[in-house]
């Protein structure tokens, strides 16, 4: 028994250690001419959504901008960003209360962060990591818990 415990363990320590999540940082975004900073790693300091879609009019895109909403509401005053990276570039206005920045080159965007179909939700911590990404929308509260664990951490290390 302690000779097959004494095998399994290496086995076991290298599983765990594989498994262990990495931080990643996030691959820099261009936004649309005119704003300031030019893209996302400019804004230091403050934690960035980014919705990727083909287009403002896209049934998935509208879905999750309003999932958004109430998030939007609860953390305006702590700076989140909120980048929309279209496929078209952004030639539809978004219909939202979010102040949305666009980035014009959203298919470039979306295969830097892994998202094939040029469908998904990206966060991005006020450090620069990526804190989560998926190609399927996400539920209001899992980006509210996001964003809050990310602040809250952010506190803790100011301390």
């Amino acid at each position: 028994m302690k000779r097959l415990l004494a095998l399994l363990t290496p086995l076991l320590l290298a599983t765990l250690i594989a498994d262990a999540k990495v931080v990643r940082p996030a691959p820099d975004v261009a936004l649309a001419p005119g704003s300031k900073p030019a893209s996302i790693r400019g804004f230091k300091n403050q934690p960035v959504v980014i919705l990727f879609a083909p287009s403002a009019r896209d049934r998935q895109f509208k879905a999750q901008v309003k999932e958004l909403e109430a998030v939007y509401r609860l953390f305006a005053a702590r700076q989140v960003l909120f980048v929309a990276a279209l496929g078209d570039g952004g030639a539809e206005p978004i219909r939202s209360s979010i102040p949305f920045l666009t980035a014009p080159n959203g298919g470039g965007a979306a295969a830097a962060y892994g998202i094939p179909e040029g469908r998904g939700i990206a966060i991005v911590s006020p450090q620069g990591n990526l804190d989560y990404v998926s190609t399927r929308r996400a539920a209001g509260a899992r980006v509210r818990e996001i964003l809050a664990n990310t602040q809250s951490l952010q506190a803790a290390n100011r301390k």
